[in-house]
């Protein structure tokens, strides 16, 4: 399973890296964080029978959900 997901948090850690460095949210998130916060939900019910299945409302849901201000800090919007 590492071998799946390292790749990707690694990727997903480099935007959330750059759209810092972009300014467009507050320097030094906690990238760590920020990837348990959105793959989380996706991968829950990509491995787990019996729930349903991947679409766009879930990662929409995700992203709209995720506690932002724990990973970018009080003074995110």
């Amino acid at each position: 399973m590492d071998e799946f997901l390292s790749p990707r948090r690694f990727g997903a850690g480099l935007i959330i890296l750059r759209v810092a460095g972009r300014g467009e949210i507050p320097p030094n998130p906690d990238v760590e964080c920020a990837c348990d916060l959105l793959t989380g939900p996706l991968l829950m019910r990509a491995l787990m029978p019996g729930l349903l299945g991947l679409d766009e409302e879930l990662v929409s849901q995700t992203v709209a959900s995720a506690p932002v201000h724990w990973v970018f800090g009080p003074a995110w919007p």
